[in-house]
């Protein structure tokens, strides 16, 4: 029989000192014109069960919508690969990871609000109108 010779305070420290669990990282963000890319920040996941994941739609001829970060929801049953979903008519693709953090996209965009995005977009399309 081995008998272990373990210190009570180790046992303690054991006991208190929680056990740090790496959650994974994602690029964040979004874009609504073509050839963009998506967010320049970086999200801890909230969850262990998260995934990284990126999702685009064609919106139109020059726009197409794309979506980065974390969720477990949509990709719970797509690990590690991409798949297609047809949301009222519209055709969506997402892929999804958890190999490694940032494994959902490149190098990115910033992620402004709503309204500085739109005017932005708007910006660009008066600049290219004046041309």
């Amino acid at each position: 029989m081995i008998h272990l010779n373990i210190s009570p305070i180790f046992v303690i420290l054991l006991a208190i000192i929680p056990i740090s669990e790496t959650l994974l990282k994602c690029y964040t963000g979004y874009s609504i014109m073509k050839g963009s890319t998506i967010g320049t920040e970086t999200k801890e996941c909230g969850k262990e069960t998260d995934f990284c994941y990126n999702g685009t739609a064609d919106i139109s001829t020059f726009s197409k919508f794309q979506k980065a970060g974390c969720n477990t929801v949509i990709c719970q049953f797509h690990a590690n690969k991409c798949f297609d979903q047809n949301v009222s008519g519209q055709q969506l693709t997402f892929c999804c990871c958890n190999t490694g953090d940032l494994c959902n996209g490149g190098a990115v965009t910033d992620s402004g609000s709503l309204f500085d995005r739109g005017l932005s977009v708007l910006k660009g399309l008066v600049s290219a109108g004046k041309k």
